[in-house]
């Protein structure tokens, strides 16, 4: 009966087009976003025993299809119960690819990690993604 509703609700999200995104499944199982310009992203964060921290985003597209790349990057640092930007980065290239890698130092005694907004354009139609790297403390 649960499968049957789950089932339902599923064929009623896509057939009213409340569904942004499409998914696939990969040979392993994982279930992952499909995108039309997208081919992969990938966000990282590291910090060096000195507290420079290093942000870095990486965009690929298809070379067929994907014609600019824009990227926002921000450093964001756990106090309390948020996630507050202290620093920020954009890059944009009118390529299928991109890559931005910049650095700040960071205080210790905190957690950080890197918000990532990927805008994947072909013409004047576009895609969004947000991404984040992993939580680092120092």
């Amino acid at each position: 009966m649960k499968k049957a509703m789950c089932l339902l609700l599923l064929i009623l999200l896509f057939s009213f087009n409340l569904v942004p995104e499409a998914f696939a499944v990969n040979l392993s199982g994982v279930i992952t976003p499909y995108y039309s310009y997208t081919n992969t992203t990938k966000t990282d964060l590291y910090i060096s025993s000195s507290g420079l921290a290093t942000a870095t985003g990486n965009v690929v597209g298809y070379q067929d299809k994907t014609t600019k790349v824009n990227m926002y990057l921000y450093l964001q640092r756990y106090e309390g119960s948020n996630w507050v930007d202290i620093d920020s980065w954009s890059k944009s290239d009118e390529s299928y690819r991109l890559t931005l890698s910049s650095t700040s130092y960071v205080s210790k005694g905190y957690t950080y990690r890197v918000k990532a907004y990927y805008y994947v354009y072909s013409g004047t139609d576009y895609e969004s993604i947000i991404r984040y790297s992993n939580n680092v403390s120092y």
